[in-house]
């Protein structure tokens, strides 16, 4: 049953991808495919986020293996939760986000694991991904609530990836993302 939840993780992570791919290209003015009517993409993501956070505990003990796990857990941080992130027109939609980073304290926090979330990019994106909350609850001229759900799980997100790695705190220090007060 493992191997069986490992190839559908494996898949969803393909096609969020694949779907985050067609997202880039529609920003870039590229026409969108014409398939009939279809869910949004930020919705259909969302659903495939959603999947994940129900498979990823699950593959705890393969996650844990970087001979196994290193390609996926490349196209997981790098090819869609930064991209993902980094997504101007994602960016909005905060449902899809808040998803997104709930990902990353479901990872199992091998040094690897951690070290790959911060040279994937996820790290930079998460921190940015805060920034505009923050700059967007400035503009609506809100006082920005660190205790709403999106800042919330950013938080835990980031403390999760430092969390008892002493050498990868050593090598965040001279980040520019790593001194905002909040991270």
């Amino acid at each position: 049953p493992i191997a069986g939840l490992w190839q559908a993780a494996q898949a969803v992570v393909g096609v969020s991808i694949q779907l985050l791919a067609d997202v880039a290209s529609a920003e870039a003015g590229a026409p969108a495919p014409k398939t009939g009517p279809t869910p949004s993409p930020a919705k259909l993501l969302t659903w495939f986020l959603s999947l994940l956070a129900l498979l990823l505990p699950s593959l705890g003990s393969q996650l844990q293996s970087q001979a196994q796990s290193e390609a996926f857990v490349h196209d997981l941080l790098a090819n869609l939760a930064s991209r993902m992130l980094s997504s101007a027109e994602l960016a909005q939609q905060e449902a899809l986000t808040l998803k997104c980073v709930q990902l990353l304290p479901l990872l199992p926090m091998e040094p690897w694991l951690q070290k790959a979330c911060l040279t994937s990019g996820a790290i930079h994106a998460l921190a940015l991904v805060y920034l505009r909350w923050k700059r967007a609850a400035a503009g609506a001229g809100k006082v920005p609530d660190t205790e709403a759900p999106l800042p919330k799980a950013i938080h835990a997100a980031v403390c999760g990836v430092f969390a008892d790695n002493l050498e990868l705190c050593v090598k965040a220090v001279d980040d520019t993302f790593v001194s905002d007060p909040f991270v």
